[in-house]
């Protein structure tokens, strides 16, 4: 960067001109990576300077051991998406998951209880009361009406 003239006048406004960057340079511990990154207006003439410094971060620093290990399996043999239980919706909320439909099925064996079960199961599905689940972008997609199946057995 000492090479670049606009360099020299970078920051020339503030408390941290180019100085303090320098410093920060011959202060910084090894482990540290850093760059800067030039703007250039329309005609291709440098108008600001921008530090950034990168790290390497293990992201997988603080979850569960075995969550960790499941992860790093996955990221070595190339997985791409990641899919988990229907529980815990907040985390997923925020980190912009999209909802999977699930089918539950349930059958008694007796035809009256059946039918009865028909009618009084959807009111006691817990998901469909849940606050965070109505956030996700693709909720509505959960409720569409329910594809007709053939039957595979006759009763």
């Amino acid at each position: 960067m000492q090479r670049c003239p606009c360099w020299q006048v970078a920051f020339t406004n503030e408390r941290k001109d180019h100085r303090y960057y320098e410093l920060v340079e011959d202060t910084l511990h090894p482990e540290f990576d850093y760059r800067y990154f030039v703007i250039k207006d329309a005609a291709g003439q440098a108008c600001a300077v921008q530090p950034v410094f990168l790290l390497d971060l293990d992201l997988l620093v603080g979850v569960s051991p075995r969550f960790g290990v499941v992860v790093r399996w996955a990221i070595a043999n190339g997985y791409e998406s990641f899919r988990s239980s229907a529980l815990n919706y907040d985390p997923k909320l925020h980190l912009r998951h999209l909802l999977d439909p699930l089918d539950l099925y349930v059958r008694h064996t007796s035809a009256p209880i059946n039918a009865l079960l028909k009618h009084i199961l959807p009111a006691l599905e817990p998901t469909r009361y849940d606050e965070t689940l109505a956030k996700f972008r693709n909720y509505q997609e959960l409720w569409a009406p329910p594809r007709r199946l053939p039957r595979l057995y006759s009763s």
